[in-house]
């Protein structure tokens, strides 16, 4: 059995019937409303409509629909309520509307988005202000941790930030998750705007243990986001800050390789001795894991070569049990000591040998290596070379180690 409907409401009442295009136009809006209302009676929760109707800012459609009993706050097909399609959309009356219809302004989807934080993102400001109006939370954040203040703030919409802040004052905290996620996504644009709108960059960050500023000089450093180093170092960060376990900004950076931004903080004469976790510094770091360019860039600019780690070890011996030629080579020619002894006695020549790096062998050697040295346990590089498998390390240093011997002497 068809249902009755209520009498219509006219759309568009501001329409002139003397224009055949006007007349369409309203003629097409009345069977929309027809259509929709008829599938809200035939069973349907109208939550589809709604949002739809949403969307393209039909007001008096959407009103209608709701009195048809549709549910303002229902979550479409596409994970999103009425409210936060028409916020997505930047339909300023239509949000109006369906706020006045008590929608929910902090309702939040399965991602735990929320139509203010939807509508930051895309950058519409009126629909932001209507929402802060409203008392929408501007603290809720969504399953990846974004505010409607960061999302702004990646897409560097300056003027909904300022609403943000005329909403709710200079939120610090605020200001410096939206910088550290700026300093991750290498938005340099953004950090320079959130210092224009008061971020203190010597401010503590939430665990107090440190400067907002060199946690995300930190940031930048581990994505290798070289703009982003030097927006922060121009806003003057603090570039030997340093994060609870000691890692500053350049021990980042040497440990993965942020080769640029390794040139960026020298330039700022960054700590190069700093000692982080276990005692490495920025040398061993980058020692450790290969980076040839930054270590010789540390040591030209007076890097300390012969520095210890809490375990005894110290750059070239780190570079030796990897195999790194190209390190070695540049740390004994700023007068690394060859035969240091480190952790359990043993020499970069008996690390070497230990892991079969025949070209390092031969590098050491050729630098004065001692092939005497025995480890803790009395182990001679040969023999060490030897319990590792590797007999052409070890018939290297049988035939070269009298000259070796002859050199140290």
């Amino acid at each position: 059995m068809e249902a009755h409907l209520a009498p219509l409401p006219l759309c568009f009442g501001f329409l002139q019937i003397g224009s055949r295009l006007r007349l369409r136009t309203l003629a097409s809006a009345i069977c929309r409303e027809v259509e929709a209302c008829r599938r809200c009676a035939a069973g349907t929760d109208g939550t589809w409509e709604l949002c739809r109707a949403a969307q393209a800012g039909e007001v008096q459609l959407c009103r209608l629909l709701i009195r048809m009993g549709a549910n303002v706050n229902a979550i479409g097909e596409d994970d999103l309520t009425p409210l936060m399609t028409a916020a997505l959309a930047g339909r300023t009356t239509a949000v109006e509307a369906l706020l006045d219809e008590r929608a929910d302004p902090d309702k939040q989807n399965d991602t735990k988005c929320t139509a203010l934080i939807l509508a930051a993102d895309m950058g519409h400001v009126a629909v932001v202000q209507c929402l802060l109006l409203r008392r929408a939370d501007v603290h809720l954040q969504a399953d990846d941790s974004t505010t409607a203040f960061i999302a702004a703030a990646q897409k560097c919409h300056s003027a909904v930030l300022h609403e943000l802040m005329f909403a709710h004052g200079e939120d610090q905290r605020a200001l410096a998750d939206a910088l550290l996620r700026a300093s991750e996504d290498g938005s340099a644009d953004v950090v320079e705007l959130l210092v224009q709108l008061g971020l203190e960059l010597d401010a503590r960050s939430s665990d107090g243990d440190e400067s907002i500023g060199g946690q995300a000089l930190r940031v930048a450093a581990h994505r290798n986001h070289r703009p982003v180093t030097l927006a922060l170092l121009a806003c003057r960060a603090d570039v030997d800050a340093a994060s609870a376990n000691g890692f500053t900004a350049l021990a980042v950076a040497c440990q993965y390789g942020a080769a640029d931004v390794v040139q960026d903080l020298l330039a700022r004469r960054a700590d190069l001795n700093a000692q982080a976790l276990n005692g490495r510094t920025p040398l061993m770091l980058a020692a450790t894991f290969g980076h040839t360019a930054i270590a010789r860039s540390l040591l030209e600019h007076q890097a300390a070569a012969n520095v210890r780690d809490g375990d005894q070890n110290n750059s070239l011996l780190l570079a030796a049990q990897s195999g790194y030629d190209d390190i070695l080579f540049s740390l004994l020619a700023h007068r690394a000591a060859v035969n240091d002894v480190g952790q359990s006695g043993w020499t970069a020549l008996n690390l070497a040998a230990s892991f079969g790096h025949l070209a390092a062998v031969d590098l050491l050697l050729s630098s004065g290596a001692d092939t005497s040295l025995a480890d803790d346990d009395g182990e001679t590089p040969e023999m060490a070379a030897l319990a590792g498998g590797h007999e052409d390390v070890a018939r290297r240093l049988r035939a070269l180690s009298g000259s070796a011997v002859e050199t140290c002497r």
